[in-house]
Formats: structure tokens, sequence, C-alpha cells
């Protein structure tokens, strides 16, 4: 991206750069508004979703709604970074105070003895302060900072937590088996077993004691929990590192000093939201998902070459991201996308990494039909298991699938043709459809936290740097 120099615009078109900056300000600082409602009101894992939460995601999905789909004027940018800061301070406190109040979600008030409260809020801070310097020496140590004590909390998270969970236990048998040779999609030879005794599952994928399927995600996630447990003897490494490389996105994609700034507020907001933690001590694969959707961003700004790679990798993380697959008119006119040279090589690293998948005993059914066999939970951080629960009947499958649907039109039909409608009509659609489905988890909703933010950090790129990307496809 090229900056213009002041010296070479007239008064008129400096004001007019600074109105647009201001007003990207504000429709980054709602997308974070709106990620730290959803983070607020998702935590409350295997309990009856409270009326509070309810109303919470609602006003969660009508402000990103209307940070993709609506235009701020112009007049009222002046305050943009003010609104930014003012809005993403009092997000992260709010998020830092409900993570302590809730051990099952970071376990704050049981491990503190182990890492001092004032280290775990002001280095971070610090470092995150740093990364919006002039001085590029000055980012460096920041991000530096930021990255150590990362890795900190990550060995004090996940060395003294061994949690008792189903997607941990797939993920650590089924890289057992990889490297003993054997087939981790072959319910035959895994043999899960079933830590609810029947509860959360169909009867026709459970006897109560073991689970009649595989590894039930798409192979690479399989190959990245793989990688982590023979390097570091710990599948939930694999997540953790997809983190940090995903912040390290963050600040890469910005160049101007409020584009670092909106990138400090977004990583802040990341960081603090009560999910997080949460997400990676129990080893969910989001982060697998997040870092090639942030990889995928980053290609469309700075590589387009890469672009259809990523896209197919991006599609092969996990069952749900192909609902994402029309949002890609957003990157590039349709008419480009359906030149062979953009459309080949999508199919080629989706079949490099699925192809040989497909052929082995068990992978249909772990990795498909079980998800069309699992039940309605009433557990879920969900609108349909609150209306469930206040005395409806258990809604259909159209209850689900309508409203992501509609999302997905109004994205396609409103949203920008920049890369920050992209990235926010992502979060938008996500958030829409988890906030509806049958099942959902925090993990669910940590994704589409992850994904607002990324939108948010790419929210001030000028929208005239995607003509000379489409040149370049």
């Amino acid at each position: 991206m090229t900056v213009p120099h002041a010296a070479g615009l007239s008064s008129s078109d400096q004001t007019t750069d600074r109105r647009r900056d201001g007003a990207a300000q504000i429709r980054a600082a709602m997308l974070l508004v709106a990620a730290c409602l959803v983070g607020l009101s998702g935590i409350e894992s295997g309990r009856v979703m409270p009326d509070a939460s309810a109303t919470t995601m609602v006003g969660a999905i009508c402000l990103a709604g209307f940070a993709v789909l609506c235009a701020v004027p112009l007049r009222v940018s002046r305050v943009g970074q003010a609104f930014l800061i003012a809005a993403v301070v009092a997000g992260c406190v709010a998020q830092f105070d409900r993570s302590a109040r809730a051990p099952h979600v970071f376990s704050l008030n049981s491990q503190l003895h182990a890492f001092p409260t004032l280290w775990v809020v002001l280095i971070p801070v610090a470092g995150l302060l740093c990364t919006v310097h002039a001085r590029s020496q000055i980012r460096a140590l920041g991000i530096l900072v930021l990255l150590a004590s990362l890795l900190a909390m990550g060995i004090w998270l996940l060395g003294g937590s061994n949690p008792r969970i189903d997607v941990l236990t797939f993920e650590k048998m089924s890289a057992t088996a990889v490297v003993h040779g054997h087939n981790p999609y072959d319910a035959h030879i895994m043999k899960f077993p079933d830590l609810y005794k029947g509860d959360f599952y169909d009867p026709r994928l459970t006897n109560t004691k073991t689970l009649n399927f595989g590894y039930p995600y798409p192979p690479l996630s399989l190959a990245l929990v793989v990688a982590a447990r023979a390097l570091t003897g710990d599948v939930r490494w694999a997540m953790y590192g997809c983190l940090i490389a995903a912040l390290l996105c963050f600040f890469r994609l910005a160049r101007t000093r409020n584009e670092r700034v909106v990138a400090a507020c977004s990583v802040a907001t990341l960081l603090t939201t009560p999910m997080g933690w949460y997400v990676l001590k129990f080893g969910w694969i989001e982060p697998f998902v997040f870092i090639w959707l942030a990889l995928t961003v980053a290609c469309a700004m700075r590589r387009p070459k890469l672009l259809p790679y990523a896209l197919g990798l991006l599609l092969m993380t996990k069952q749900y991201v192909p609902l994402l697959l029309p949002l890609i008119v957003l990157l590039v006119p349709w008419r480009q996308i359906l030149r062979r040279r953009f459309w080949a090589p999508i199919v080629v690293a989706g079949c490099i990494t699925a192809l040989p998948s497909l052929f082995v005993a068990g992978y249909w059914r772990s990795v498909f039909v079980v998800q069309f066999l699992q039940p309605f939970r009433r557990d879920s951080v969900s609108l349909a298991a609150w209306w469930a629960n206040t005395g409806h009947a258990e809604p259909g499958t159209l209850f689900s699938f309508l409203p992501p649907l509609l999302a997905l039109a109004l994205c396609l039909w409103r949203a920008p043709r920049t890369v920050a409608g992209f990235a926010s009509a992502c979060g938008f659609v996500l958030l829409v459809f988890f906030a509806f489905a049958k099942q959902a988890f925090p993990n669910y909703h940590w994704l589409t936290i992850a994904t607002l933010c990324l939108a948010a950090t790419t929210s001030l790129i000028p929208e005239g740097q995607r003509a000379s990307q489409q040149a370049s496809l």
C-alpha cells in the first residue's frame, strides 16, 4: 500500500482523507464493540442461556450488521479515534473483569498465585502501546514484549491444565494413532471413549461407552495437531501458535500510524475476550480456521497471486467454512473468479489437502455424516437454544439456516467490494450462523470475535488498493 505524502495533497484532499480515516475508525470501533458483546454473552457453556446474554447477542448482531452494511457519515468522523479508543478500553476492561469472575473460563481465581496479576495486565499493555510508536525499533520491541508475555501465559495456562473434554481427547488419540501409523478416521481403530455417557450424542453415534466415529475434522487440522504433539508433546500448542501467528498478521497489515492504532485495539480486544483462553485451554480447533482466514486477508492485501491458494486451504479447515465461499466476490470480481488461473489453484490446494483422505476408511462418516446426526443441544450458546429453553418447541433446520443465508445475501448486496468488506462480511455471517445454530459453543463464537477483530484491523485500508490487486491476479 502506498501512502501519499501530505505535501502532495491539497488542503481539501487532506481534510477528506482525515474524515475517511475517522469514519473508518468509527466503523472499526463498532466491529470491536460487537466483538466484546459476543464475548460477554457467550461464555456460559453447558448452561441455559440467560435472557441478558440473548439480548446482548442480538445487540452484537445489530451492531456488526450496521458496521458492515451501512456507511458512516463523514461529518461525524472527527471523533473517530477518540470513540475507537474509549470503546475498546471499556470493552477490554469489561471482558477482563468477566474473565476474573468466571473461574471456569480462565481459572484466574485458582491460578493467580502462579502468575502475578500486575504482570498479566501491564506487560502486554506496555507492548501494545509500543506497537503504535512512529519509530520502527520501538514497534519491534513492543511486539517482542507482547510475544514474550503471550509465551509465558501459554506455558502457564497449558502447563497447569489437562481438561477432560471430548475434543481434546479426539486430538490426543488421533495424533498418537498417526504417529504409530494407524488411521485416525476409522472408528474400529480409534474407539474414542464417550466422556458424557451418551448425553450429548445421537444414539447412532455412541453406545454410551465408546463413540462410533473417528477424528471428526478435516486432515489439515490433523496435520497441525500431529506436528504439535511431535514438537511439544501437547497438541494445544498448535492452536496457541496459530493465535500468535494471526496476531503478527494484524501488525504486519498495519502500515500507517492510524492503522497501527486500530491493529493494537483489535489485538487488545481479542486477547481480553473471556472465550479466548477458554478455547485455548480446551483445545478447540478454531484458531486453525482463523489463521488461514488471516492469511487469506493478508494475501489479498499484499500477495494477491497467492490468494487462490490461501482460499483453497481456508475452505479445507472446517466443515462450516464453505458457507463463506460466495463472499469471495467481495475480494475479486466474479468474471475473474471464473478464469482458470484463479479457480484452478483453489481446486489444486483443496485437492492436495483433502483428496487422499477421501479414500480412507471412515473419513466420510467421521467428518460429514456425524455433523448431520448430531442432536439439538439446549445447552448451546445460541438464540435457538434460548428459544427452546423459554418454553417453545425446538426450532427446525429453517430457523438455523435462513438467518445466515439472509445475512449472506445482504452482504453480497451491500458490503463494500474491498478487503475490509470481505473480512467484515465474514464476521457478520459467522456471527449470525452461530447465533442461530443447533449447536454453538465458545469456540464458534471465539472465531466470530477474532474475525471481527481482523475486519477492524483492515478497516482503514484504502478502497483504491483493490484495483491494483485485481490487475495482478
